[in-house]
């Protein structure tokens, strides 16, 4: 949730992670808050 609000704050649009290359602790809590602060948050697949 951290990054995704660090993101918000830089403006940017969204964030992309790599699948198998990032741990996220509490998927649901980032999905609520890239939704809410009206980023797209995506996990891309190599």
């Amino acid at each position: 949730v951290d990054t995704i609000a660090a993101a918000h704050k830089a403006r940017l649009e969204g964030v992309v992670v790599e699948e198998d290359g990032v741990m996220v602790l509490d998927l649901a809590a980032v999905e609520r808050a890239a939704d809410e602060m009206g980023l797209f948050f995506w996990v891309r697949r190599p």
